[in-house]
C-alpha cells in the first residue's frame, strides 16, 4: 500500500512508518505487538489517512488504469515481469475468476449456467495439469466446465 523511508529511522518511527503502510485489516495488532514490544507509545493510533489500506480500496483506486475488455492496460498485471508461461497466466486467470465467484453465490450459479450452455473446452493440457483431464465425477465435470467456460 506504499514505500516506507525507514533507512536510519528508530525502531519506533520504522514500527510506524511500516503500519501505515500495512494492510488496515491487520494494522491494529500490529500496534498492539509493537506497544506490548516498548517500540510505540501506548496512545499510539493509526492515523485515519492510512485506514483505508484495503484490497477493494486500492483496486478501485487503479481501476481506470488496469485492462478492461477492448482496451490494453496502461498498468501491466507484472510491471517487472514473471517467470509464468502464457498458458500459465490463463490458467491463473480463470481460476481466480472462479474463487471470486465462489465467494458470490449468485456469480456461481451464473458462471455455471453460462459455462454449461457454451461448448467451450478446456486444452488437454490444462486439464492435465489441474488433474481435470479425467473428470468422472459430478463435481470434477463442473469444475471442469467451470474453468473451460473462464478461459
Amino acid at each position: 500500500y506504499g514505500v516506507a523511508d525507514l533507512r536510519a529511522q528508530p525502531d519506533g518511527e520504522v514500527v510506524k512508518r511500516l503500519i501505515a503502510i500495512a494492510d488496515s485489516r491487520f494494522q491494529d495488532d500490529l500496534a498492539v505487538t509493537a506497544k506490548a514490544a516498548g517500540k510505540l507509545n501506548a496512545d499510539y493510533e493509526v492515523p485515519e489517512q492510512h485506514r483505508q489500506n484495503l484490497p477493494h480500496v486500492l483496486r478501485a483506486r487503479l481501476q481506470p488504469w488496469l485492462s478492461t475488455e477492448g482496451s490494453p492496460a496502461l498498468l501491466p498485471d507484472f510491471p517487472f515481469g514473471t517467470d509464468l508461461t502464457a498458458d500459465e497466466l490463463r490458467i491463473v486467470t480463470a481460476l481466480r475468476q472462479m474463487q471470486h465467484a465462489s465467494q458470490h453465490p449468485a456469480e456461481l450459479v451464473a458462471m455455471l449456467v453460462k459455462s454449461l450452455w457454451t461448448d467451450r473446452e478446456a486444452p488437454p493440457a490444462y486439464l492435465q495439469r489441474l488433474g481435470l483431464d479425467d473428470a468422472t465425477s459430478l463435481r470434477k465435470i463442473l469444475m471442469r466446465k467451470l474453468f473451460a467456460g473462464n478461459l
